[in-house]
């Protein structure tokens, strides 16, 4: 085996295991959010149950407000997918396709984050559209309209 081909390989390995722990991390977050609301989940719930520490938690998303913001991008993510494969083999009408999109918001959405999860969301979009959290939800939101808007 050539080197070239080698680090490659161990290369790939690196970003295979770093995404595992970034997916364990946000699954965590996702299931104490739930269980346990978002103000009273803390990063070191978060890690024990993913099984990495607090230090990798920060080491990847900084805050947990950045963490809850990866959440609502994975739900977006997934709302885009299915919205690109109507944009590349459209089934029904613009109408049509809008329905199923707000069923498929609504579905997925509180699929992937409970309810009071996404109180503390929009409460921090409201609160700080600037900044943090709520500037990151809006760029979320501006991704779907524009994807959105190819559909149309």
């Amino acid at each position: 085996m050539m080197l070239a081909e080698s680090n490659r390989q161990h290369s790939s390995l690196r970003e295979k295991q770093r995404q595992a722990r970034v997916d364990s991390i946000i699954l965590s977050a996702k299931e104490l959010f739930s269980q346990k609301g978002y103000v009273n989940s803390t990063i070191e719930m978060i890690a024990f149950n993913a099984l990495v520490s607090a230090p990798t938690i920060y080491n990847y998303f900084k805050t947990k407000d950045r963490l809850l913001l990866a959440l609502i991008e994975m739900c977006d993510k997934e709302i885009i997918a299915t919205l690109n494969r109507s944009i590349e083999h459209p089934n029904s009408s613009a109408q049509k396709e809008i329905a199923n999109l707000l069923i498929l918001i609504v579905t997925a959405s509180l699929d992937d984050i409970d309810v009071k999860t996404w109180r503390h969301a929009y409460a921090h979009k409201v609160l700080e559209s600037n900044a943090g959290i709520g500037a990151g939800y809006l760029e979320l939101n501006h991704k779907l309209y524009n994807t959105l808007e190819k559909l149309l």
